[in-house]
């Protein structure tokens, strides 16, 4: 949390100044209804409010009213206009001139200018000279003194009824006041008669964006808030001694800013899918190098198997010719049959346990590169902000939601079946790419290792003849090999 000091008055306290920030843009009338339906929060881009603390805003001028008042002027002033110009065109006998008038019928009380007639402003300074981001750092003292005196600037230098609406907005970072200004004058001509005409230049302040800041600068003064850089000075300066003028800065609206953080937010992510998927497909790419040699590992046992078969043909033909010498050794014959029938059933059940480690083993991988697959579709569409995820505070019940981006996505894409069993790793993905990668391929790392040690350990267990019996009872049954 930020620190600042606070005060009772709006002197002395401020130690570092800070640039007031007024700002104009022209309106239309016809855009009064938007204007007040966003300044109300019933429409309008509400992504950076915080609607909780909406309640809060606060109307500093202009009554409830106040937009059918504009526009009733408005309507007088077209149809004062209106019968001057006929009766100026007729007092000067133009009376063709002023048929057409009559039948052109009322024209709107302006000239036609880009954004419109009115003006609507914006007055507030940097969120750090209140106290930080957001209503909870704010100081209320700094808040009703900024207040003050922004009214007390608004009503002197838009006097009468020009001042049409103000108010103060505490649901964003900082504090700001949003305002309407209606400037009339009155021009008179013998072709047109008493004309009386929206014109915002008429009022100096806003003739002269300059002056504007001059005088929004030496109001706040007093609050330790001081006139923005005068940047057209300068270069106007700069001209003047020959040297490169910098550049005009422009005015970036709140909402253009935040679409470009979310575009830059968006290209993050999408360099963050490329690189997983890219990590991914590495590791399907190790997974299936470690298949081919776990294949040549089993050509290498096929040949140690014929290896023993040629040994055991030999023995066999040694055996025959040393029958009689052993016939001493028949009782200890039988005994070995009898503990090689023992091994024949161990045998049996390890190639049974070799065949059922094989086959998890490939059902494990059928279900690696499904995974694999539905994350590459479910990373995709989230990059390209198809969908997003819902849950509850507690984090359980996480769900899948489609945004408007996937209105026109085929409905073949959109195949929640698949997406759903992987939304935990999608939504993990999301919130950090390497951890979610680490552990996919943790688990099947770890049956294959067990696997492994099993087949090892097995094998450890066995004696020379017990393999070689383990060998040939497995080429007996299973034409394709021992499978281990």
């Amino acid at each position: 949390m930020s620190t600042h000091p606070t005060f009772d008055s709006a002197a002395s306290a401020i130690q570092t100044p800070h640039p007031a920030v007024l700002n104009f843009k022209g309106l239309h009338p016809k855009d009064l209804g938007k204007f007040a339906m966003h300044d109300k929060r019933r429409g309008g881009d509400l992504s950076h409010i915080n609607t909780r603390l909406s309640a809060m805003n606060e109307v500093l001028h202009g009554g409830p009213q106040w937009i059918d008042t504009v526009r009733e002027k408005i309507r007088a002033a077209r149809a004062t206009n209106y019968k001057e110009h006929i009766a100026a065109l007729k007092a000067k006998s133009r009376q063709r001139e002023a048929a057409e008038v009559e039948a052109a019928g009322p024209r709107d009380p302006w000239r036609s200018c880009k954004g419109g007639p009115m003006r609507e402003g914006l007055l507030t300074v940097n969120k750090a000279w209140f106290g930080g981001t957001g209503q909870s750092l704010w100081d209320p003292e700094r808040i009703k003194a900024f207040t003050r005196t922004a009214l007390t600037f608004l009503r002197t230098y838009f006097p009468g009824d020009q001042l049409c609406y103000a108010s103060a907005h505490r649901d964003e970072e900082a504090f700001h006041i949003h305002f309407i200004v209606l400037v009339w004058t009155v021009r008179t001509t013998l072709n047109r008669g008493r004309q009386i005409l929206l014109q915002a230049s008429a009022n100096p302040l806003l003739a002269r964006y300059e002056y504007a800041q001059d005088l929004v600068g030496a109001a706040f003064h007093h609050l330790g808030i001081c006139r923005g850089a005068p940047r057209a000075e300068q270069r106007r300066a700069a001209r003047a001694a020959g040297r490169p003028a910098p550049k005009p800065r422009r005015h970036v609206p709140p909402s253009q800013y935040r679409q470009a953080e979310i575009a830059r937010g968006r290209a993050e992510a999408q360099r963050l899918v490329s690189a997983a998927e890219a990590k991914a497909a590495g590791i399907v790419d190790a997974a299936r190098r470690s298949a081919a040699e776990i294949a040549r590992d089993g050509d290498e046992a096929q040949l140690q198997h014929a290896a023993i078969l040629a040994q055991i043909g030999r023995l066999k033909s040694e055996r025959a010719a040393q029958d009689a010498a052993l016939l001493h050794l028949r009782k200890s014959a039988d005994v070995e049959r009898d503990r090689a029938a023992v091994a024949k059933e161990d045998a049996n059940q390890a190639v049974k346990r070799c065949r059922l480690a094989n086959a998890a083993a490939r059902e494990a991988e059928v279900k690696a590169e499904g995974i694999v697959e539905n994350l590459t579709l479910g990373l995709r569409l989230f990059a390209e902000g198809m969908f997003t995820f819902l849950d509850s505070e507690t984090g359980s019940n996480l769900r899948l939601v489609w945004t408007a981006r996937a209105r026109d996505l085929p409905q073949q894409h959109r195949n929640e079946a698949r997406l759903n069993p992987v939304l935990p790793l999608l939504k993990r993905f999301a919130d950090t790419v390497s951890a979610a990668l680490e552990a996919m391929v943790g688990k099947e790392r770890h049956t294959i290792a067990d696997d492994a040690a099993f087949l090892a350990n097995l094998r450890d267990s066995l004696n020379p003849d017990q393999i070689a019996r383990l060998t040939r009872i497995a080429a007996a049954r299973d034409m394709d090999g021992p499978g281990f």
